[in-house]
Order: structure tokens, then C-alpha cells, then sequence
């Protein structure tokens, strides 16, 4: 579940046998923190969303860093296995477009403001690129 205000991914074993208690934290070192940030265990500001692939693979759209997270064992493991949108972790959000500053122009590598991911049966991977009004298709990633 993305829990957008607290820059963080909960995840749910079974809620209907746990109590709705929460197992795992992705984004934060523990369930009572609400940092942000870059890096392979942060999100930025913005509204995050999951998806799930057939094989367990968690994906993370941040939207606030321009980029798409995919946490291959994430109930092992809650730092980040690899990054879409970007050459590497530590790189942030692009800021706004103005006078100085215009759009760097899209390309297969980069995504700016993804909202939305999805993964279908295959396993490919889809990103809604937002202010790029494109979706992105990676062959099963």
C-alpha cells in the first residue's frame, strides 16, 4: 500500500489474519519516521504508486524524483534493486520548467513525474510519464 504523506510503502502479509498490521516498511529505516529524499531507500514528495509483478517484484513510482523503483525481494529486502528514469539513485527530480530552466526533451531513459505503474502477466512493466503524456513499456525488466 502507498502511504504518500509518509513517504513510505507498507506492506500487508494477509490483513485479513494479521490484524491489518503492516510487516514491512519500504522508504523509511522504521515504521515511526517520515523521511524523503533520494537514494535507494527514500522517496520524494508526491503521490506514489505500486504495482506487483507475477514473480513478487515490487515497482514504486516516485514522481517526486522523476524515476520508478523495483524492489526485487521486498519482504527480505527494502533497499531498492534498480532504478527507471535516471542513470543511478542518488539523482533527484528534475524542478519545474521556466525561463531558465526548460524541459530536458524525453527519452527512453529518462521520465519526468511517472504517476502510475502496472505490470502485466508477462511481467512488462508499464509507467504512466506524466508531464512527458507518454506510457512507458519495459519488455519484462
Amino acid at each position: 500500500m502507498a502511504d504518500t504523506l509518509n513517504h513510505r510503502v507498507l506492506i500487508y502479509r494477509d490483513p485479513r489474519t494479521s490484524d491489518a498490521v503492516a510487516v514491512v516498511v519500504i522508504g523509511q529505516d522504521g515504521f515511526q519516521q517520515t523521511l524523503y529524499g533520494t537514494g535507494a531507500r527514500r522517496f520524494a514528495f508526491g503521490y506514489l504508486a505500486v504495482a506487483v509483478a507475477p514473480t513478487g517484484e515490487l515497482y514504486v513510482a516516485d514522481p517526486g524524483n522523476d524515476r520508478v523503483l523495483e524492489f526485487r525481494n521486498p519482504l527480505r529486502d527494502t533497499t531498492a534493486d534498480r532504478v527507471f528514469g535516471h542513470a543511478d539513485f542518488t539523482t533527484g527530480g528534475f524542478h519545474y520548467p521556466d525561463y531558465y530552466n526548460p524541459l530536458p526533451p524525453p527519452t527512453a531513459a529518462n521520465l519526468l513525474e511517472p504517476m502510475g505503474v502496472a505490470v502485466d502477466a508477462a511481467g512488462d512493466l508499464y509507467v504512466a510519464d506524466t508531464v512527458y503524456d507518454r506510457v512507458v513499456v519495459y519488455d519484462r525488466p
